[in-house]
């Protein structure tokens, strides 16, 4: 019984810690719904309290403006994901059921990338893409000299592919370490069985490792879309304002002189709706995959 008494309070208060957290955590997000709905004398009276009418009009005037970034943005997540869960899956399975020389090698140098913050990598990758852009350019005009009839522009910069191939390269650095733990923690008597059975290491792979690793894929997916969704730095470098994301065309939807915060919230609220929408469906195996060790390292 004591237990028992003892327990009631610790756990009231572990409840008032979590409600409060969960207060302060979404609060910014309530502001952001209710004056996404103001105009601007609303805005200047109440600014954070919800009230009438309700002004519509600003998610129309927000996505006649934030919608082709969010459309880019999300061509971009999901080649960028889709490829990066593939090559990183592929080769974490590799190194995880084979053996071959430098081996763990490969692995430590894939630990040593981790180490390494991603703000060093801007100059370094900003001169690789445009080393590359320049080679595409060279290349567009030999082929439109050798053809005239044919008008050929393979560029680099102010591309998305400025953004989906690093984002390839260097998403798998993560994906490939957190797999790779996890492929050799699986039963060997499972790849025994599928190879006995004919399986090739393709269908092994495709077939018995990744149903396995589907929370920790669902998991790494949702980290590395969110990662995509708000990077500012890079898409800023390489993309002219023709071809922004979704998280830097947002910040030029405020005007230099004056900012109409009914329509700039609404276009945050609806930048924030993918997430939001991906997040519900791939809630259960999110956590599943956090609660099975998706992301210890």
């Amino acid at each position: 019984m004591r237990a028992v008494t003892h327990a009631k309070p610790l756990e009231l208060l572990k409840l008032g810690v979590l409600g409060a957290v969960a207060i302060f955590a979404l609060l910014p997000v309530y502001f952001m719904v209710v004056i996404s709905f103001k105009d601007m004398v609303q805005f200047t009276n109440h600014p954070y309290l919800p009230t009438w009418p309700l002004h519509f009009s600003n998610y129309v005037r927000a996505w006649g403006y934030v919608g082709p970034y969010i459309g880019r943005t999300l061509f971009v997540a999901a080649i960028a994901t889709v490829t990066t869960l593939f090559l990183g899956s592929l080769c974490a399975f590799y190194l995880a059921q084979f053996r071959f020389a430098g081996k763990e090698v490969f692995f430590y140098y894939v630990i040593i990338l981790m180490m390494v913050p991603g703000i060093l990598n801007l100059v370094p990758l900003y001169v690789l893409v445009t080393q590359l852009d320049n080679v595409l350019r060279g290349l567009s005009r030999m082929l439109n000299e050798q053809f005239p009839g044919v008008q050929v522009d393979l560029r680099m910069l102010n591309t998305l592919w400025a953004l989906i191939l690093p984002a390839i390269a260097g998403g798998q650095i993560m994906m490939i370490f957190i797999l790779r733990q996890f492929f050799e923690a699986q039963p060997a008597a499972l790849v025994e069985a599928a190879r006995i059975d004919g399986a090739s290491h393709f269908q092994i792979y495709r077939h018995v490792a990744l149903p396995l690793a589907k929370p920790i894929i669902a998991t790494l997916t949702v980290i590395n879309v969110v990662a995509i969704w708000n990077d500012f730095v890079w898409p800023l470098v390489v993309l002219q304002r023709d071809h922004y994301t979704v998280s830097v065309g947002l910040r030029f939807l405020e005007g230099q002189n004056y900012v109409e915060y009914g329509p700039l919230m609404a276009g945050y609220t609806l930048a924030a709706v993918p997430l939001v929408i991906m997040f519900l469906f791939s809630m259960k195996l999110f956590i599943e995959g956090i609660a099975s060790g998706a992301i210890k390292m």
